[in-house]
């Protein structure tokens, strides 16, 4: 029987959360007043300070404030877009960009979004996730894809990618073998490129297989994609490339698509999820089958989420982060040898977070400090802390 976290009181399990900042996930921290810190926080030089992070499957890149992209971990098919395919356990700067404002990073593939509304993307090509930049299978280096309008956020799922608009309008391209671009994809310049119908998108999330969006109006959620699993959150049915509105689910301001499951952070602080929940990836205590979106246990005071493989990480208003699903990799950042929580519990001796991301079995935080700090899988570097080994508390990331 896999062992599972109890709650035996508020130290061990604060009932409590927060991806790939709330809304668009740009950088827009949390209230400073309650911020903890409650191991030593460095100080980084302004320069070398991160500004955004995001977790791939095997890999993560952060943006330094100058504009410089850093990654490190898995880099087979050139995610880190160093102009090798060299995998790294330590930060390597990303060719040619020091311009950046976010990075999104994808399975085997990444791509930035860069002053101008520009976008770059790099990694794995073999679904055309890159857009149209390259005709190559992979590319090592950044490439930029076909001007796009006014692109304010981007998202990268499995082997798709999506952009947003400042008119709240978007474009996705790519894999498209759920329907995970949101419409009839036509192609152009070769690449196929979908437009969902959908009205004033304020903030998209890109699954390994679908893709969700919060609703500008009202903070309704669409979702479009596979659905075996529910994570479209209409309980399990057919795919379909129809965007589907997630029942029950109002106010979001922040939608986070993990691999098959999927959660939104609501005005109130309150998470909601819905899809996959074998190891409690839902956080409403349970494991197994649910018909739709269920409330995260006792969360009120969320500012951002981020849904991995099997677990999911969040943002507490107080700098804190809580993560709740798998731990066999310790990618929950607890000391405890567990393997899996159904509720959220405090990833170790954390605080003063801004933002929160996480990959397949690992997950990161960036600090108001401009610190970033990993932990769980490492078997490809993605910790990014000089060794292989598996952490299974925060540990700051080495060289960035």
């Amino acid at each position: 029987m896999r062992g599972r976290i109890s709650a035996p009181g508020a130290l061990a399990l604060a009932w409590i959360a927060a991806g790939c900042g709330a809304r668009t996930g740009l950088d827009e921290p949390p209230p400073e007043a309650g911020l903890v810190a409650l191991d030593p926080v460095v100080e980084v030089p302004r320069a070398t300070a991160a500004a955004h992070l995001t977790a791939g499957l095997f890999h993560t890149c952060a943006v330094r404030v100058s504009g410089e992209i850093w990654c490190w971990g898995f880099n087979t098919a050139g995610q880190l877009g160093d102009g090798t395919d060299v995998s790294r356990e330590s930060p390597v700067r990303v060719a040619g960009i020091d311009d950046a404002i976010l990075v999104r990073g994808g399975r085997e593939h990444t791509c930035a979004l860069r002053h101008g509304a520009a976008i770059s993307c790099w990694g794995s090509n073999l679904a055309e996730q890159l857009g149209g930049a390259t005709t190559d299978f992979r590319s090592t280096r950044p490439a930029t894809l076909p001007s796009l309008g006014d692109v304010v956020d981007l998202a990268a799922g499995g082997g798709h990618t999506c952009a947003l608009t400042s008119g709240g309008e978007v474009a996705c391209w790519g894999d498209d073998s759920r329907g995970q671009l949101g419409g009839r994809a036509s192609a152009t310049h070769r690449v196929r490129f979908a437009r969902p119908e959908l009205p004033g998108v304020a903030q998209i999330s890109a699954g390994w297989l679908h893709t969700c969006a919060v609703l500008d109006a009202d903070g309704r959620v669409a979702c479009w994609g596979e659905n075996r699993e529910g994570q479209l959150g209409a309980g399990a049915l057919d795919a379909t490339a129809v965007p589907v509105e997630v029942p029950g689910v109002r106010d979001a301001v922040q939608v986070a698509a993990g691999d098959h499951h999927t959660c939104a952070v609501l005005g109130s602080g309150a998470v909601w999820c819905w899809g996959r929940n074998d190891f409690g990836q839902l956080g409403d205590g349970t494991t197994g089958p649910v018909s739709g979106p269920v409330e995260v246990r006792g969360l009120d005071d969320a500012v951002e989420v981020a849904a991995g493989h099997e677990h999911t990480c969040a943002l507490r208003r107080t700098g804190e982060v809580a993560c709740w699903g798998r731990a066999d990799r310790g990618q929950l950042g607890l000391v405890l040898d567990e393997t899996y929580s159904p509720v959220p519990a405090m990833a170790h001796e954390l605080g003063g977070v801004r933002q929160v991301a996480a990959g397949w079995r690992h997950a990161c935080a960036r600090r108001s400090s401009g610190e970033v700090l990993c932990w769980g899988r490492n078997v490809e570097g993605q910790l990014g802390v000089g060794t292989h080994e598996a952490e299974k508390t925060p540990t700051r990331v080495v060289g960035l």
